[in-house]
């Protein structure tokens, strides 16, 4: 099986309906696991599970980007993934040394927020392709930062459009990385 095929798969609902299947076989025992310990760190536990797999999953698609010139398209999203695999192991070793706080005593809450991101995460890979990398990450961040209780809506929207406006500089800019544009824009646009 080549990498462009495994690519065209995970680029389908079907593919897209199969990590999302994994990633529960991976989440759901470990969160067994963890509260038959008594687990003070269940929740943050699960999300670092959940940046892990889906840094691997987008690991294994970047090898299926375009190389236009000396340097391929996948190199961005590879040290964007490096970054994430470091603070997540920063992260499990202060847990591990009991550095961190412990998750809230709310119960059921930690599991609810941490699938709730999942679905968060699952929804905007679905519309990238319908929208278009800017506008579905600009959602993707309202929508997130809304969820970790930032209320204030002109933080939540200047905070958004200046990311938004960074990665559009410095990457599609700059250093000329192709990002998917979507279908509905170009379409409503002529």
């Amino acid at each position: 099986m080549s990498i462009r095929s495994i690519d065209s798969f995970l680029d389908s609902p079907t593919g897209l309906v199969v990590l999302l299947v994994i990633l529960l076989m991976i989440e759901t025992p470990l969160y067994v696991l963890l509260r038959k310990k008594g687990s003070l760190y269940i929740g943050q536990i699960l999300v670092l599970v959940s940046l892990v797999y889906m840094s691997l999953v987008f690991l294994l698609l970047s090898f299926a980007f375009p190389v236009k010139g000396k340097v391929s398209a996948g190199v961005t999203p590879r040290l964007w993934i490096v970054g994430i695999l470091l603070c997540v192991l920063y992260l499990a070793g202060r847990i591990q040394k009991g550095k961190e706080k412990p998750d809230p005593s709310v119960p059921g809450s930690q599991l609810r927020m941490v699938f709730l991101f999942i679905l968060l995460c699952v929804g905007y890979l679905g519309i990238i392709d319908l929208v278009g990398f800017f506008p579905a990450s600009f959602f993707f961040l309202l929508i997130g930062m809304r969820l970790l209780s930032y209320k204030h809506p002109l933080g939540l929207i200047v905070l958004s459009l200046g990311w938004i406006a960074f990665l559009y500089v410095v990457f599609y800019s700059l250093l000329s990385v192709p990002f998917p544009e979507g279908i509905l824009i170009p379409y409503l646009l002529g």
